[in-house]
C-alpha cells in the first residue's frame, strides 16, 4: 500500500541573512501578529494534503522553537523531525529528509510563503522534476535565474531568463533516486539548485511552472528588517483568514 506524498520543509537555516533577527529566533517562526510566518505554509499543505500524507520538517538553528510550535501534528497531516547534522545546505538537508525513500515529494524553504493555489500549479506539471518560477526581486540571487526552453529547464544555476526559483519543488518517484546520485561539490554550499543542475546535465526531465508572487523573508533591502515588515504588510490578510477558519 502506498504511504502517500511526503511534503518536506528546509528549515534548518542559520539565518544569516536575517540580520540580528536570527540571533534569537529562528527566520520562518517570525510572528505575523501571533502566527509564525511558517504556520501560512503549513496550514497550506495541511489543506491541500490528502489521507496518508505526511509533513517532514528538516531543522537545526532554533529547531525546538519550530518543534514545540508545531508538535507531532497540524490539523489532519502528520509530522515528523529530521535534524541536518550540520547546516552544509539545502541539498544536503533534503538528502538527511528522503532517507533513500524514492516517494513523491513536494519541496520548500521555510522562509518562503507556499499557497495552496502554488501547490496546485506545481501538480500540473509532467517533469520527473518540476520547479516553481517567479520574477525576481531586484536583491535576489542572480544565479537563481531560470533558463528555458518553453517550460524545459536549461538552467536553473547560472541562468539567464525573467523567472527566478522560488524555492518550491516537486520531485516525482522517479527522479528521488537520481537526485540522491548527486554529488554535492568539492568546495562552496550543498545547494539544491547546484543538484538539480546536474540531474539538468545528467539527462533528468526538469520542468517550471510559473506561480503566484515569491513571498520570503530572506531579503536585505534595503534591511533585513524593512523587509520583513514589508513581508509583514503583504501576508496579514492571509494571517487573518487563518484566524477565522482556525477558531
Amino acid at each position: 500500500m502506498d504511504r502517500g506524498r511526503r511534503f518536506i520543509c528546509l528549515a534548518a537555516g542559520r539565518g544569516s541573512r536575517f540580520g540580528g533577527l536570527g540571533c534569537y529566533l529562528q527566520k520562518c517562526m517570525y510572528p505575523i501578529d501571533l502566527t509564525p510566518f511558517l504556520e501560512l505554509s503549513v496550514a497550506a499543505v495541511a489543506d491541500y494534503a490528502v489521507d496518508g500524507d505526511e509533513l517532514v520538517l528538516v531543522e537545526n538553528v532554533h529547531g525546538e522553537q519550530i518543534r514545540a510550535y508545531f508538535g507531532d501534528r497540524y490539523g489532519g497531516l502528520k509530522i515528523r523531525y529530521v535534524q541536518q547534522a550540520q547546516p552544509n545546505g539545502t541539498a544536503d538537508a533534503l538528502r538527511a529528509a528522503l532517507a533513500g525513500d524514492p516517494r513523491d515529494t513536494v519541496v520548500w524553504l521555510a522562509d518562503a510563503l507556499v499557497r495552496s493555489s502554488d501547490l496546485d500549479v506545481l501538480s500540473s506539471s509532467s517533469g520527473s522534476v518540476v520547479l516553481a518560477g517567479a520574477p525576481p526581486g531586484h536583491d535576489s540571487n542572480p544565479n537563481i535565474r531560470l533558463e528555458l526552453d518553453g517550460d524545459a529547464v536549461l538552467r536553473c544555476w547560472g541562468g539567464s531568463g525573467d523567472l527566478a526559483d522560488r524555492g518550491l519543488w516537486h520531485l516525482r518517484s522517479e527522479a528521488v533516486p537520481g537526485f540522491l546520485a548527486t554529488r554535492p561539490p568539492d568546495e562552496g554550499e550543498d545547494r539544491m539548485l547546484i543538484a538539480v543542475q546536474a540531474m539538468i546535465d545528467g539527462g533528468h526531465d526538469v520542468r517550471c511552472v510559473r506561480t503566484g508572487e515569491w513571498i520570503h523573508l530572506g531579503g536585505v533591502d534595503p534591511t533585513p528588517e524593512e523587509h520583513v515588515r514589508s513581508v509583514v504588510d503583504r501576508v496579514r490578510p492571509l494571517v487573518r483568514d487563518l484566524e477565522v477558519r482556525c477558531h
